[in-house]
């Protein structure tokens, strides 16, 4: 077994002394959740949840380097550590970006009825968004390595990058919640109002919420110095760092995103309003919610002011479709 390395030399690289074998239980932890994403994301076909198991992977490699501090603390370990949690999570945002763009694409041009919306493309969400991702991912990647170094001005100096990194982050990503919570609301889409997708939203609301509140903490712990609580204590790492993003990638692996983009859109868009008592508003008001697709179909073309023999009926999808998604109507 190897020999500890002695704690004077471990503290000169970090902080706190760490605990190997919770470091190592966290690692295995994103390992299992890693394969986990990555069997699902090829069934599903949706690769760009594929962000998840690559997330996994680099965060299980910061764990693992962290652990290896105990033994060999060494320039190497520490930069890894750090670039591994300190960066890595930014791309679980991507998931979310480019989710929301798909969202806003499969329904046509229906979101230019919204004025919200309308000077938003489809294509321009993820990108706007996930180029601003990679600039803070630059900062942070410039900024992280500069913390191993042993000049104190090179440290100071890495700590104000990580820290305009991370704020800039927070911003760009509460702008991105605003945007969804936008798409959620418009009636144009009228995603508010289908129950298919609820858990898709209730997931990207979650996911929002947690990464954001990592993104709070490492804002904090860079605003502080390395005499304070939080660095002092290891706890801290674990309960706002390392629980949130392995949160986030378990949510994106239970409730996959792919789940939600490989049904006909038109149906989606077309979903009428769901009455108080659970029923729907078009055919058989004794069908407890489920929809007939002709007259949902037909109706909501009528109300977009459309032929209603441009918009395919669920009859003229192949029957296995049908048979893998009966309950895509229902409301």
């Amino acid at each position: 077994m190897p020999t500890l390395a002695p704690k004077d030399d471990v503290t000169q690289y970090l902080v706190v002394y760490p605990n190997g074998k919770v470091a190592i239980a966290c690692a295995a932890l994103f390992l299992v959740v890693c394969f986990w994403n990555t069997i699902v994301t090829i069934r599903l076909k949706t690769y760009f949840v594929g962000f998840t198991a690559l997330t996994c992977l680099l965060e299980a490699i910061g764990y693992i380097a962290r652990r290896q501090m105990l033994y060999t603390p060494t320039t190497a370990c520490v930069v890894i550590s750090q670039c591994m949690l300190v960066i890595t999570p930014i791309f679980l945002a991507l998931v979310d970006y480019i989710f929301v763009g798909r969202l806003l694409r499969r329904c046509g041009d229906q979101y230019q009825s919204d004025p919200r919306l309308r000077i938003m493309r489809p294509h321009w969400v993820a990108s706007l968004f996930t180029v601003s991702d990679f600039l803070c991912l630059l900062l942070q990647g410039s900024g992280a390595p500069m913390l191993a170094s042993n000049s104190p001005s090179r440290q100071k100096m890495g700590n104000h990058i990580l820290r305009l990194g991370v704020f800039l982050q927070i911003g760009i990503f509460s702008l991105f919640a605003v945007f969804s919570y936008l798409v959620y609301l418009s009636p144009a889409l009228n995603y508010r109002n289908n129950r298919f997708f609820r858990p898709a939203f209730i997931a990207l609301l979650s996911t929002f919420s947690l990464m954001q509140i990592r993104n709070v903490f490492r804002a904090i712990e860079f605003v502080m110095s390395r005499d304070s609580v939080i660095a002092k204590h290891e706890a801290f790492l674990y309960c706002f760092d390392f629980a949130p993003i392995f949160l986030c990638s378990l949510i994106f692996t239970i409730v996959h995103y792919g789940n939600f983009l490989k049904e006909p859109a038109m149906i989606a868009c077309l979903t009428e309003d769901v009455e108080m008592n659970g029923t729907s508003d078009i055919g058989d008001k004794n069908s407890k919610g489920i929809m007939p697709a002709q007259g949902a179909v037909a109706v909501g073309v009528q109300e977009l002011g459309q032929k209603t023999t441009s918009v395919p009926t669920l009859q003229s999808y192949p029957q296995q479709q049908q048979q893998q998604y009966p309950n895509y109507l229902q409301v």
